[in-house]
């Protein structure tokens, strides 16, 4: 298979190696590929920051504070605005996870990827994918309330035969509980990969991530630490400036231009450091494979294709019919 990676097991830094790799060598094509949901972020931000600034730009020491009727409707809009803003940001990014995802397969399987060919292929998908991720950020918001709570209460108890020591078991109580919430969470982890490359439903896509997850769980947080970290540092660097610049600002009154400039280059941030995660675990979900299920002799095979009969060899009989009958040889 031309141009396909090298498919063996890998240690933490050989995927880390490969994720950074392969983002580097397919640059404009995972930029591409995210550049969508972020566009539509910042261009939703901005009519906010638009909606909001005669709110915002009323001086502290000159004219009057919007009537309280005003502000209902100033406040009110806002929050709608938000929500029906989320909603389409969550869609948008969702397909451009699934078109990562894509992208990654194609790229690391030696298959020719687009930003055009990523998305397309998420169409197919398209509702599964959105299906999976709320499940997923449902199931994690109950797990986080649970677990949380119940180590509370274990903590509680504790505390009482503790004694004076009873904060120290409440908060070792809520400490165990965010453990499994997370441990939980990463189980999770290659769930889209699952539910997109073997076009699965979206509770076999579930328990498949968590078959595949099933001793990689340090390998997943890892990666997911390291990500988060590379993502903030990013937009942090692009971002900062524009805020440091917004905090020193006198009079307590920002001017929209400033606003409008800290949201582009947070989108900018947003945009380069937006598909290193999935890479990453686009990378987990077939490193996980090749150590469970020989994926890359499968792969191999695959590429050799059916062995070719011997010179001279009789071909087999078509299905439904017999062999040559004795009356017909020499």
């Amino acid at each position: 298979m031309p141009g396909a990676t090298e498919l063996r097991p890998l240690s933490l830094g050989e995927l880390l190696d490969r994720t950074f790799t392969l983002y580097r060598n397919h640059f404009w094509l995972f930029v591409g590929i995210m550049a969508l949901p972020q566009l539509v972020i910042v261009i939703l931000s901005l009519l906010l920051q638009r909606f909001m600034s005669p709110f915002l730009a009323v001086p502290a020491s000159s004219g009057s504070p919007p009537a309280p009727a005003e502000m209902a409707r100033i406040l009110g809009g806002f929050f709608f605005g938000a929500l029906v803003g989320g909603v389409v940001y969550y869609i948008v990014y969702a397909m451009a996870l699934g078109a990562t995802t894509f992208a990654v397969s194609d790229v690391y399987l030696g298959r020719p990827a687009t930003v055009q060919s990523a998305y397309r292929n998420v169409r197919g998908r398209f509702w599964s994918l959105l299906g999976l991720i709320f499940l997923i950020l449902l199931v994690l918001f109950f797990a986080y309330l649970v677990f949380v709570a119940g180590g509370m209460i274990v903590g509680i108890l504790l505390g009482i035969v503790l004694g004076p020591l009873a904060v120290v078991g409440v908060f070792l109580g809520f400490l165990a509980g965010m453990v499994c919430a997370v441990m939980l969470g990463m189980s999770f982890g290659v769930a889209i990969p699952a539910l997109l490359l073997e076009k699965l439903t979206i509770f076999q896509a579930l328990t498949r991530s968590m078959k595949l997850t099933k001793g990689n769980l340090g390998r997943i947080f890892l990666t997911f630490l390291l990500m988060g970290v590379i993502t903030y540092a990013i937009i942090a660097v692009f971002q900062g400036p524009f805020l440091a610049a917004m905090f020193m600002t006198k009079g307590g009154q920002i001017s929209l231009w400033l606003q409008s400039l800290s949201v582009i280059s947070g989108g900018a941030g947003g945009v380069l450091s937006g598909p290193l995660l999935m890479i990453g675990l686009s990378l987990l979900y077939y490193d996980a494979r090749v150590r469970k299920e020989a994926f890359d002799l499968q792969v191999m095979m695959a590429a050799l294709g059916p062995a070719a009969p011997p010179a001279g060899a009789t071909p087999p009989p078509e299905a439904g019919t017999s062999g040559p009958s004795p009356s017909t040889k020499a």
